[in-house]
């Protein structure tokens, strides 16, 4: 797909599942259709009533009687197949897009979102737009099979009944038309002002304590009030233009019905139209408004929608990715997922990638304008042993190991160099270096919203069940130091460490990140620097345990504990070589 046209990804989020979206179109076009044959039954009525054919207004009645009751039939099952189609749609969409964010590496992997908070809009938002997009499909596609059946049946009694018909469903398509371009810049105005506010209001919420204490609340709430008036302007302009074309498209219908009945009022004193063909045309043209309308809010959707899909696209990577196909087991027919391979490098571990020996050749790293920020390094770790990176601030530690994890791979940064595995070589080191194969504490470790068992296990407490070389939740614990730590918190291991790990200190979430990385049983620890903030017993225990377990560690420090404990030490000092 070469188009980020709205049609096609439409098309192809559907074609993923399609049987809940075919059975609601099916159902919807019974729903409108139906109407049809009220307006059959209804003419029929006033036949009989002319005739003064009693039993025929009887039969007509149990006929429109028949035809409401299979319109109210068919909307029932029309609603809950959308609300499986909509479920479909939705979480596609937004897992497609936490997939391309999460992702280590691959194909599947896109660029980081600049905000969290700003991406926020783009998943709870922009997947109801496409959803939205479907469903006026439904409309438009009920009412025109309507308006077809209807104009043919109108016009063959008065060609002046399908010739208004026709023309007003093509004004409010031409009207609609032109402002549809005004219609998708205010939208996009709008997402891009809502996706600031909530940058802004993210960062404060992050940073409360801060504005607080530089007594800087006040110019807080009024870039607040700032951004809140400049999306409410955009959003207005976009709603007023929504609105106006949906109010031009539904004004449309007694207009054209009242210039039906003027245009053919001299077929009704010539008696070419008798009531029951003006009840026929009453009828139908009180739906044939579906039309117009439908088609209103079908271009409105359709410029809302485009401007969503631009959104989403920079978060799932491109188009193409975005509407991949995928199975999405959320159904209550669906099957459950297999447990044991829910989890990416948790399950069937083949025995001859383990780690043995692990070689980086000229592995460096320069900036875009080519200064040199790591030189080219070679470096060899044995399996069960630690080697420390160290040097001064600036040096590029951090950065080395990052660029062996494959982290720089979608920065700006230039990387060069090769990692080796086995002897063999690691193509794609962002998706290779992820549990079991490896794991990684950073330099700010970030943590969820939960417990500390939450954050540790990651919600993934079967790994120990289901893969004997995942490490023990005790042993991961007992090994990070974490053990006292957690007897003096109020609920031990159940206890919430609340947004960013704010309830523990800044040694306690260190060490609570390293147990989340040995509970992973990953062959390969790195640790960046991560005892800057323990006190010398408790880091001289968190090194002695790391050693005594046998894992193999690399890990970055200038920590003397940290060099004594190592195997070897690689030094690096800013643009010079490394030494041993």
């Amino acid at each position: 797909m070469n188009t980020a046209s709205p049609w096609v990804v439409i098309a192809r989020s559907i074609a993923n599942r399609p049987g809940p979206y075919v059975a609601c179109f099916g159902a919807f076009l019974v729903f409108f259709n139906s109407a049809i044959l009220v307006g059959l039954s209804i003419e029929w009525a006033f036949e009989g009533i002319e005739a003064g054919d009693r039993g025929q207004v009887w039969w007509a009645a149990l006929a429109l009687a028949a035809s409401e009751a299979l319109r109210l039939g068919s909307f029932h099952p029309g609603m809950w197949t959308f609300a499986a189609y909509k479920s479909l749609v939705a979480t596609h969409f937004r897992v497609t897009m936490l997939d391309a964010q999460v992702a280590s590496g691959g194909p599947d992997a896109a660029r980081p979102v600049s905000s969290p908070a700003a991406a926020t809009p783009q998943f709870r938002d922009d997947p109801e737009e496409l959803v939205l997009l479907g469903d006026g499909v439904l409309d438009f596609a009920g009412g025109l099979v309507f308006a077809v059946v209807a104009v043919g049946l109108m016009g063959s009694a008065e060609p002046t009944a399908a010739i208004v018909a026709i023309g007003a469903t093509l004004l409010v398509a031409a009207g609609s038309a032109g402002l549809d371009r005004a219609l998708k810049a205010a939208r996009r105005a709008e997402r891009d002002a809502e996706g600031r506010l909530t940058e802004l209001l993210g960062d404060l919420l992050g940073s409360a304590a801060t504005v607080s204490v530089n007594g800087a609340t006040g110019d807080a709430s009024r870039a607040v009030d700032r951004l809140a008036i400049e999306r409410r302007r955009h959003a207005v302009r976009s709603r007023v233009l929504e609105s106006g074309i949906q109010a031009f498209a539904q004004g449309l219908g007694p207009i054209a019905l009242a210039l039906v009945l003027l245009l053919g009022l001299p077929a009704v004193v010539d008696g070419r139209l008798g009531a029951a063909e003006l009840a026929l045309f009453a009828t139908y043209f009180s739906y044939l408004s579906i039309l117009p309308r439908s088609a209103g809010t079908l271009l409105a959707r359709r410029s809302q929608a485009t401007v969503s899909i631009d959104k989403m696209s920079r978060i799932a990577g491109s188009p193409e990715q975005l509407v991949a196909s995928r199975s999405l087991p959320i159904l209550a027919r669906d099957p459950e997922p297999d447990p044991a391979g829910g989890a990416v490098g948790h399950g069937g571990r083949d025995g001859a990638d383990r780690l043995a020996v692990l070689e980086v050749r000229g592995l460096s790293v320069r900036a875009g304008g080519g200064a040199v920020l790591v030189p080219p390094t070679d470096l060899r770790l044995d399996a069960g042993t630690m080697t420390v990176v160290a040097g001064e601030v600036g040096a590029g530690k951090s950065l080395l190991v990052r660029a062996l994890l494959g982290q720089l791979d979608r920065t700006d940064l230039e990387v060069a160099g090769e990692v080796w595995w086995n002897g063999k070589l690691v193509a794609d080191r962002a998706a290779w270096f992820v549990p079991p194969h490896s794991a990684y504490v950073a330099q700010q470790p970030a943590f969820l919203t939960d417990t500390v068992l939450g954050n540790i296990t990651l919600g993934a407490d079967r790994w120990a069940a289901t893969d004997p070389s995942a490490g023990s939740l005790r042993d991961a614990v007992a090994a990070a130091q974490l053990g006292p730590d957690l007897e003096d918190l109020g609920a031990g291991i159940d206890t919430m460490i609340g947004p960013r790990g704010v309830k523990l200190s800044g040694g306690q979430r260190q060490r609570l990140a390293v147990a989340r990385a040995l509970y992973a049983g990953a062959d390969l620890v790195v640790l960046d620097d991560v005892s800057s903030a323990l006190d010398l017993a408790t880091e001289a225990a968190l090194w002695a345990d790391l050693r005594a377990a046998g894992a193999t560690v690399l890990a970055t420090s200038n920590r003397s504990v940290a060099l004594r404990t190592a195997d070897q030490v690689l030094t690096l000092s800013p643009g010079g070589v490394p030494a041993r």
